[in-house]
């Protein structure tokens, strides 16, 4: 069982929630892509970069360089710094998407809404202790619920096939999904019930929130 709970934390580390979040979106509807930017892939590779693979490198650098202490990285403190570097670099993408022009509002909510759970999730952290993979899924399960409830993506064709998919199974999958995570933080880090669900319900707000923030702005 422990294999399987590291194997699912591997999986939706929460620097992969902004890229699992877009391709649910792209799966959904590519269609809303057309004709917003010249090449979906090199957006596709462009959130991965600025959303994963840049906070890994400034993560690592910051571990080699012994600003913070991988033997206690669930410390608050030692979160700090390695939270800040991400923020940026999250930030700065969601700031570029809007400045663009043209950006699907649906990408533009996901973006803010996974910046937001973390500049959110930064604070709350100062005083109560984060479990950063229950507020990823929290975001990605707010993610399908947005796509389906508020943009209306109800239904769309399997890549390759012609089967007709109904966008709330998304939706009961990723809470299924997510109640597998929670459990597997809860049973790996020794974490109390409260500070998976808090974290999860922070997760899970952001995107929502974002999605005000854009209807007052656009």
């Amino acid at each position: 069982m422990k294999l399987f709970f590291q194997l699912l934390s591997y999986i939706f580390h929460p620097w992969l929630i902004l890229s699992y979040s877009v391709l649910l979106l792209w799966l959904v509807n590519p269609y809303i892509f057309q004709g917003t930017m010249n090449n979906v892939n090199l957006l596709l590779i462009k959130i991965w970069i600025s959303s994963f693979l840049f906070p890994l490198i400034i993560a690592g650098m910051m571990i080699g360089l012994q600003f913070v202490d991988v033997k206690t990285l669930d410390r608050a403190r030692e979160r700090v710094f390695p939270l800040i570097g991400t923020m940026l670099f999250y930030i700065w993408l969601t700031v570029n998407m809007y400045r663009s022009g043209g950006t699907p509002e649906a990408l533009l909510t996901i973006t803010m809404g996974a910046t937001l759970a973390l500049i959110f999730s930064f604070v709350v952290n100062l005083v109560f202790p984060i479990s950063f993979h229950s507020l990823g899924m929290g975001v990605l399960f707010s993610s399908s619920t947005l796509i389906y409830f508020y943009f209306g993506f109800t239904d769309f064709t399997w890549p390759g096939s012609s089967y007709l998919v109904g966008s709330q199974w998304l939706v009961v999958i990723f809470l299924w999904l997510s109640g597998w995570v929670l459990t597997a933080r809860s049973w790996l880090k020794s974490y109390s019930l409260a500070r998976v669900y808090t974290s999860a319900i922070l997760g899970f707000v952001s995107p929502w929130i974002a999605l005000l923030q854009i209807e007052l702005l656009l």
